[in-house]
């Protein structure tokens, strides 16, 4: 069986750990996990958010601004134009900010890519088992 070494502070071994997923010591499954980790998960959790978002935003501006509003949620264009605005700008922060978090600590030796390894495990038609290391 062949075997392969990732370090413990790459960015996929940290995004999979903050999801709270167990590490798979398969390649093709930890693959999947991190894939998983970049795209399900986070629009789930977007989603979640916007919807808070979009729940208070519409009960505080109904309120406080504009008593008609909350009868028409968000009936005017202008009203739209500053809300998705707001929201875009939001979700753009989040996601630079996870990013900036996921990229600040640079390893130091160039190991092969997880999707390179994973490629080449596919065309190889084994799944090596994966080691983390600590270093």
């Amino acid at each position: 069986m062949k075997i392969i070494k990732k370090k413990k502070k790459s960015w996929h071994y940290k995004l999979v750990k903050w999801w709270g997923m167990k590490h798979s010591q398969s390649l093709c499954v930890y693959f999947w996990q991190v894939v998983a980790s970049l795209t399900v998960v986070p629009l789930l959790v977007l989603s979640v958010i916007l919807l808070g978002v979009v729940l208070f935003i519409t009960v505080i501006t109904g309120i406080i601004v504009f008593p008609s509003v909350l009868l028409g949620v968000l009936s005017t264009e202008t009203e739209e134009l500053l809300f998705f605005t707001f929201v875009g700008g939001l979700s753009w922060t989040v996601i630079f900010s996870v990013l900036y978090v996921l990229y600040s600590n640079k390893v130091k030796h160039k190991q092969p890519s997880l999707i390179f390894s994973y490629i080449k495990a596919k065309k190889d038609k084994i799944c090596p088992i994966i080691e983390f290391e600590d270093k």
